[in-house]
């Protein structure tokens, strides 16, 4: 009998992940997406659709007859592993979580630590008029800045409808990943004074970081908040290790 996963997805570390299931024939792999995205759909699992809140998601454990639950989230989707936690502790169906390592500061990098976006706008508000800043936040969290009036806003996201085009902000519609000759181009064409970015920790978005040292431009970095979840892991195929070494022979699950 296959043993049944449900992976919270949506980010590059979770498609690492499912590769790495697919290599395993004993488990059936079920998706469950956090938000609207493409490139998950494979032969090899089953895509049920958005992530539609705790109760949907513990319904769908149930029917399912999920063995373990695989919250493969973003580092700062903190409502959506709260569900997953939630769900987990309802069906006392193991929960595990796949994140990033942060990223770490190095020689060169000038970063102002905030913890959240209230204090990156505090801290935007009293730069000099006219400063050029460069926002990567991600399309839900741009219109928060957009009452910094005295400063240029520059955001690069792949929704705009968050954002009205009567408001300050100039939107770069694009979709990454975006290499480091891209990301020097970017900086060299606009002339920031200023990176604001979250603390994601993944390879696929560190190119912006990179390019922010060579060309010396500081960087205001949210960082993470520490919230409860599942088993932490890393690397994609410890955690696919850690469910083989646990599978028993005959599994089967009745919830």
């Amino acid at each position: 009998m296959k043993v049944k996963l449900l992976v919270l997805g949506g980010t590059t570390l979770a498609r690492e992940l499912l590769d790495s299931l697919a290599e395993y024939s004993q488990f059936h792999t079920t998706v469950c997406l956090t938000r609207k995205t493409t490139g998950y759909e494979q032969a090899d699992r089953q895509i049920v659709g958005l992530l539609n809140g705790e109760s949907a998601l513990i319904e769908l454990i149930k029917s399912q007859k999920i063995d373990w639950l695989i919250d493969a989230t973003h580092p700062f989707a903190k409502e959506i592993s709260e569900t997953a936690l939630i769900a987990s502790t309802d069906t006392k169906v193991p929960l595990l979580a796949l994140q990033n390592k942060a990223w770490a500061k190095r020689d060169g990098d000038n970063w102002i630590e905030v913890n959240d976006h209230g204090e990156a706008i505090n801290y935007l508000s009293k730069l000099a008029n006219n400063s050029h800043v460069f926002l990567s936040v991600g399309g839900r969290r741009i219109r928060g800045y957009a009452r910094l009036k005295s400063i240029r806003l520059t955001a690069r996201c792949i929704r705009t409808d968050f954002v009205s085009k009567t408001e300050n902000i100039k939107i770069i519609k694009q979709k990454g990943p975006f290499d480091i000759n891209n990301e020097r181009e970017l900086f060299k064409r606009e002339q920031f004074d200023y990176l604001v970015t979250k603390n994601a920790g993944t390879q696929a978005t560190y190119s912006k970081i990179q390019a922010a040292r060579e060309f010396n431009v500081p960087v205001v970095m949210i960082q993470r908040i520490e919230y409860e979840t599942g088993i932490k892991f890393q690397v994609p195929e410890q955690l696919v290790d850690f469910i083989a070494s646990h599978i028993k022979p005959h599994t089967g699950t009745s919830h």
